[in-house]
């Protein structure tokens, strides 16, 4: 399962050089559910594998810290109107986005020959 490790260390390395310093891309990446795979690496992984989801972890951290979420600041009163056209339609672009990383990954998965130059 080595090739395995060194793919997910290579995955840790490309978001963190993606979303070091862009908190935009942070928030899609987190969007898309990644906080357990890099807990795994973190435990898991090779040595710069760990390192850089543990960079990563840190990174997420300290942007929740810094942005509260919209939950925390914007919390809707109980008599609103739950039923807004607007929320039907978040479940089909998360899946939408879903969709393009996926074929992102394997592409990257796929192409043996790229290497993620050391950070």
């Amino acid at each position: 399962m080595l090739v395995n490790h060194v793919e997910q260390e290579q995955a840790a390395a490309c978001l963190l050089i993606l979303c070091n310093g862009n908190e935009k891309c942070s928030q899609m990446v987190l969007q898309e559910g990644v906080i357990p795979s890099l807990v795994s690496i973190s435990v898991n992984g090779t040595m710069r594998g760990k390192s850089k989801a543990q960079k990563l972890l840190l990174l997420f951290r300290e942007q929740r810290q810094r942005d509260p979420s919209p939950n925390q600041t914007h919390q809707m009163p109980e008599n609103s109107d739950m039923d807004m056209p607007g929320t039907e339609s978040k479940p089909l672009s998360k899946s939408i986005s879903r969709r393009k990383v996926g074929r992102a990954w394997s592409f990257w998965c796929k192409n043996k020959s790229f290497s993620v130059y050391q950070c």
